[in-house]
């Protein structure tokens, strides 16, 4: 018995803190921080994986915005066109 409390201590401090007895707010953040992963589809949750996803992710978004811009601007100019 003594030694199954000290293989399950040993695994308990290897592997950190159970997802079980973690609080609903530490739940909360857990998942929030699994479903950020998927999102920005990371193989890890470390920060050198996220900055590089977020920049990704913010260059995509400036590229989108450009090209509804070029849109209006060129829905525009056909519209002055036939004035």
């Amino acid at each position: 018995k003594a030694e199954a409390k000290y293989l399950q201590d040993l695994l308990a401090e290897a592997l950190g803190p159970s997802y079980t007895n973690l609080s609903r707010m530490g739940t909360n953040y857990l998942n929030q921080i699994v479903d950020s992963c998927l999102a920005l589809e990371l193989k890890d949750s470390s920060l050198s994986s996220y900055i590089p996803a977020v920049n990704d992710l913010s260059s995509e978004l400036k590229v989108e915005i450009r090209s509804q811009n070029m849109k209006k601007l060129k829905d525009k100019s056909e519209e002055y066109k036939y004035k």
